[in-house]
């Protein structure tokens, strides 16, 4: 292949990769403004974050700081409803997932099999196959992350730094949308808290 027909070829990657992060941006910037509960938001986000890297599986974890642990928040795949509401508890060790939250940087596992880090408990749990996986932290600029997200098993191919890209964007946007959802809650018990006070 000529240089220019290679660099015609990674304009063409680059455009697509461009026009997939703009659908899902305006997918989930859609859902910021009709979808009011932030869990049918993070939901949808996953869902969105599924078929746009082509996974057969995925799952958004929460960190929670009383249990030191990553709760599935949302699953969506053939396990799906064994693993919602459990826990990976980082005190017994962080595995890939709790790698990811502790130092903000995505990973990308393409074989599972040789990455001593993948732990395997939840597929020996569940009876599911975890070949190929994407981690990437849920976090905003500046900001430390708030849980991850992982896919599992991508479809086609591997998953490559353009997903991660993609799943970036995705993931900004939930944590807006939760940090939202909070400064929200405040508000209204700061309101409730006011309101209590002036009646006594």
């Amino acid at each position: 292949m000529s240089l220019a027909a290679q660099e015609l070829t990674d304009c063409e990657r680059h455009l697509a990769l461009a026009r997939r992060q703009l659908e899902a941006t305006q997918r989930i910037s859609s859902a910021l403004y009709s979808e009011t509960d932030a869990e049918s938001l993070q939901r949808l986000a996953l869902e969105i974050a599924i078929e746009v890297v082509d996974a057969d599986a995925g799952s958004l974890l929460l960190y929670d700081r009383a249990q030191n642990s990553l709760v599935f928040k949302h699953a969506i795949g053939p396990v799906a409803q064994s693993l919602e509401g459990t826990s990976i508890s980082l005190s017994l060790g962080l595995g890939i997932g709790g790698q990811v939250f502790a130092t903000g940087e995505p990973r990308i596992t393409n074989d599972v099999s040789l990455d001593r880090d993948h732990v395997g408990t939840i597929d020996t749990r569940t009876g599911y196959e975890t070949h190929n996986l994407m981690t990437v932290p849920l976090r905003r600029i500046g900001a430390p992350p708030i849980g991850v997200v992982q896919l599992v098993n991508k479809r086609t191919g591997e998953f490559d730094a353009n997903d991660v890209a993609i799943i970036e964007v995705i993931g900004s946007l939930v944590v807006m949308a939760v940090h939202n959802s909070i400064l929200a809650e405040r508000s209204k018990l700061a309101v409730t808290a006011r309101s209590l006070g002036e009646i006594s």
